[in-house]
């Protein structure tokens, strides 16, 4: 038997932060390794519980050398560089405070490596543990479905090879990206940190990935092909908590990932080739605000609101007025957030030079027009701020903005502010460095008191997710604003006429960026597709006339204060349609306010309730409200698993596959939904986009025409 002393010595390292529920359990599992010749290093980040104290028991009696380093808080991945440091056997072998190593984990790992110098790390197979209360986060249950058998990622894994052989595999980048596993699923030789640095602190959901590149990219690997280690799944873990952190968003890892790996010339040019493609894919799809990060404004700490708009060409007249707008929000104190969506000509460039948040790409409908729903749920997304304010690019906000804001946010938690615009003709560029360009415009306005009739609705002011679910009606067209208006009358929302308190300027244009004009605007196809997606906003009888004017607000803003208004049309607050979902969906098993209130009474709900296919299409609903596509479709498949004949859940599903690009997978979804329920206009109307799009217009055609039908029957 070979002696302890000629063993290498590996140190178990267990970087810890408020880790006491897990602790035991997973230092247990260290001291039980059947390897003779470790150390454990516990590197603690300033843990507030009974971390610490749990640790000290098992030292008192553990024959192992147990050393405890405690320390300011460093932040996760310093604490695990800092845990590395101290360090001192041949072999590193992590083991996360929440994570389980089976007994013969370091021995058999050891075994494999000192067989080869050559091996940089080590890695097998790993189990997943679910915690009771990770079934209740779609972020656990995600992570649990897509996490299994990450080795089998790889083409031709053997016991020993070329890192470099792994790297040029294909496919490397598809799929799984972390095809190794977490920390706690291998073993690494120290003098390997020396060589390749050490964790990125600048990757917080990539951080072990980027490492295992960089270290394939230098050295063997071996895999034991026996499950060697536990990791858990709970909804206080550091990669939960990453996916739903606004400011640790996936993609900005990725981005970040794919540059370090353009600029090393130690991958392989296959997987430089790769990168460069996925890199490019990123830039096309998504949000390009990296680029004109160095342009944004320098007092985004104090911004507390955030305006968006779509706009036209930044060329002749719309050009023109639409400057004038945007220098307007600008001059706004304090500045606010401005994000501009969609590529039209110039944009980009307009928000290089003021230094805009620029969105190119997002989502429209078969004819090219932008959907609202779109705009508004790229928005919310990106948007760290809670009220914020959608516009027509041609508005010139005034000072008397911010103030009529404050005073509604200081009497309501959630509101929606309307008001109707005053038509203004501006011939040309305001000049914004005159420090009366204001007062003399305010002047001119309102002596000409050019008021809008009140159907027209061109600026909401509101907070953040105050509609659960919004429809994918067509931008500039008739009935949305409306609509939008109705909505959050029906879910109980105070609404607020601000006319009298917010100047806010229109300034006069033609419609010559539509082939039909104005008419086409009102009365053309997407109009009346606005119409059909709008429900209850427009019962039948009244036909262009609708529900949710500024007229119908319940609540005045007045110079002086808040008063309450009696509507032109009331509305009874109700549970709204969701007409994305099918028009005729089942009433929910539980109705709040917000989606946050939602998502809580559905999981009280389903606490007694668990096999009930509504509550979890109403989670999926004000899920998919807060922008968490993948928790949705989670929620949704569920709902169909436990009732296979679910129309609604169906229908859901296939507007999650429509907007993720999915087409073909949509109809199959829609063709389901209308197979158990003909009369879902809702879904007529999407499978109509979706023909458009594919190409398939008198198809699309019919599927319209017979939306239409169902709406006005059951109008």
């Amino acid at each position: 038997m070979q002696n302890v002393q000629d063993l290498p010595l590996v140190s178990i390292c267990i970087p810890t932060f408020n880790g006491e529920k897990y602790i035991s359990s997973s230092l247990f599992s260290a001291l039980s390794q059947t390897y003779q010749n470790i150390e454990i290093i516990i590197s603690d980040d300033n843990s507030k519980d009974r971390t610490i104290e749990i640790i000290n028991s098992y030292k008192n009696w553990s024959s192992v050398d147990i050393l405890i380093f405690q320390h300011p808080q460093y932040g996760l991945v310093q604490n695990w560089n800092f845990c590395l440091h101290q360090a001192n056997g041949k072999y590193i072998k992590f083991l996360h405070q929440d994570d389980i190593l089976e007994p013969e984990c370091v021995e058999k790992m050891v075994d494999l490596a000192e067989q080869d110098e050559e091996i940089g790390l080590v890695f097998s197979p790993r189990g997943i543990l679910m915690s009771e209360d990770a079934d209740r986060e779609f972020v656990c249950l995600d992570n649990y479905k897509n996490g299994q058998n990450l080795h089998a990622g790889w083409n031709n894994l053997q016991a020993i090879q070329s890192g470099r052989q792994l790297l040029s595999q294909p496919d490397l980048l598809e799929g799984h990206i972390n095809k190794i596993g977490e920390p706690t699923t291998v073993l690494i030789r120290k003098d390997v940190f020396e060589n390749v640095g050490y964790f990125d602190p600048d990757l917080p959901q990539l951080v072990d990935v980027e490492m295992w590149l960089r270290i394939l990219s230098q050295y063997k690997v071996g895999f034991v092909d026996r499950m060697l280690s536990h990791w858990r799944l709970h909804p206080e873990q550091q990669s939960c908590k990453n996916f739903k952190n606004p400011q640790t968003p996936f993609t900005l890892d990725l981005i970040k990932l794919y540059n370090k790996i353009l600029k090393n010339q130690k991958y392989p040019q296959v997987l430089r080739e790769k990168a460069q493609q996925k890199y490019s894919q990123i830039n096309q799809n998504l949000d390009r605000t990296a680029i004109f990060e160095r342009n944004m404004p320098s007092n985004l700490e104090a911004q507390t609101l955030t305006i968006f708009t779509t706009t036209k060409p930044f060329q002749g007249h719309s050009g023109m007025i639409q400057r004038n707008a945007i220098q307007s929000w600008l001059s706004l104190h304090p500045k606010p957030e401005v994000i501009l969506l969609g590529k039209e000509e110039g944009v980009e460039e307009i928000s290089r030079e003021l230094g805009l948040r620029y969105i190119s790409d997002i989502d429209r409908n078969e004819y090219g027009t932008p959907t609202i729903s779109g705009l508004f749920n790229t928005a919310q997304t990106l948007s760290s701020n809670n009220i914020l304010i959608y516009t027509n690019a041609d508005i010139i906000f005034l000072s008397d903005l911010i103030p009529a804001i404050e005073k509604v946010s200081t009497q309501f938690k959630d509101f929606l502010i309307v008001g109707q615009r005053r038509n203004f003709d501006i011939p040309g560029l305001i000049n914004f460095t005159n420090p009366n360009w204001e007062s003399g415009l305010k002047k001119l306005v309102l002596e000409k008191e050019d008021l809008h009739p009140d159907c027209a609705i061109d600026y909401f002011i509101f907070t953040k997710n105050l509609w659960s679910e919004i429809p994918p009606f067509a931008v500039g067209r008739a009935a949305w604003d409306i609509a939008m208006v109705y909505r959050a009358l029906a879910a109980g929302h105070p609404v607020i006429d601000a006319t009298s308190a917010i100047v806010a300027v229109h300034q006069n244009h033609n419609y010559g960026h539509l082939s039909g004009g104005q008419t086409q605007a009102w009365k053309g196809v997407e109009a009346q597709r606005n119409h059909v997606l709008a429900g209850g906003a427009f019962p039948k009888g009244m036909g262009y006339g609708g529900i949710g004017y500024i007229s119908d607000a319940t609540w005045k803003l007045t110079p002086t204060g808040l008063i309450q208004n009696t509507p032109r049309i009331a509305v009874t607050p109700t549970q709204p349609k969701q007409p994305e979902a099918g028009f005729q969906s089942t009433p929910a098993p539980v109705t709040s306010e917000t989606p946050e209130q939602t998502i809580a009474a559905c999981y009280e709900s389903l606490k007694t309730q668990p096999n009930s296919p509504e509550t979890y299409k109403t989670l999926g609903n004000a899920l998919q409200a807060q922008g968490k596509s993948k928790e949705a479709i989670r929620a949704y498949i569920k709902a169909i698993e436990i009732d296979p004949n679910f129309a609604e859940a169906h229908a859901n599903l296939g507007n999650m596959a429509y907007l993720q690009g999915q087409l073909d997978e949509a109809m199959t979804c829609y063709q389901k939904a209308l197979q158990l329920n003909p009369k879902l206009a809702g879904v007529y109307a999407n499978m109509s986009r979706v023909l458009q799009q594919q190409g398939r217009s008198y198809e699309a055609e019919f599927y319209q025409g017979k939306a239409l039908e169902l709406s006005s029957n059951s109008g």
